[in-house]
């Protein structure tokens, strides 16, 4: 119907054809995301160490909040932001 063999067993109801083409899908599918991996945790990395030198970090530091709980609550998040831009380019990237 799409061309899709995974939709498309999945609309037939033959289930397995397609658990079949799920484990058939998995391995490249893994492959395609390991590729890009170390490019996107390096960019996660610089932007945490430029993340924890900013002020309100160190006040939320100052304040008497824990390490995991500056980082969780205060760092990661604002790290991740470009992070997942370029997670957006690396999934353009594999279609």
């Amino acid at each position: 119907i799409t061309g899709f063999f995974l939709v498309d067993s999945l609309v037939a109801g033959d289930l397995k054809a397609f658990r079949s083409s799920l484990y058939h899908l998995i391995l490249p599918a893994f492959v395609l995301a390991f590729a890009n991996l170390g490019i996107i945790t390096r960019q996660i990395r610089a932007s945490m160490l430029d993340v924890l030198q900013e002020d309100y970090v160190r006040t939320a530091r100052a304040n008497g909040l824990s390490r995991s709980a500056v980082i969780l609550r205060h760092a990661l998040p604002n790290a991740l932001i470009p992070s997942v831009t370029l997670l957006g380019l690396a999934f353009g990237d594999l279609l």
